[in-house]
């Protein structure tokens, strides 16, 4: 799990969610869980992470929260690539 090396970053942090706790390696499905983060409702929310070097990814495993807002596993993109212009949606 390359992403537990990395930095993780979010748009807004809802209540103690931040960003780090989703790398964390734990599969946790509550928001109450120590491995799940969120932002507040807006516009472009975002959430990245830096995995501090280039790798070839093939891969990429998203467990979301099954406690509330189903609505919210829909709509989202994963983007790939080193630049952080516009908060990464640059990459392709």
């Amino acid at each position: 799990n390359l992403a537990r090396r990395g930095i993780a970053a979010q748009s807004t942090i809802f209540g103690d969610l931040l960003a780090h706790r989703a790398i964390d390696g734990g599969k946790d499905i509550a928001m109450s869980s120590s491995s799940c983060a969120a932002t507040y409702l807006e516009a472009r929310p975002w959430w990245r992470v830096d995995l501090q070097a280039e790798y070839r990814v093939s891969i990429v495993v998203v467990t979301y929260r099954e406690d509330c807002c189903p609505d919210n596993r829909r709509d989202f993109e994963i983007r790939l690539g080193s630049s952080l212009q516009d908060n990464g949606n640059a990459n392709p």
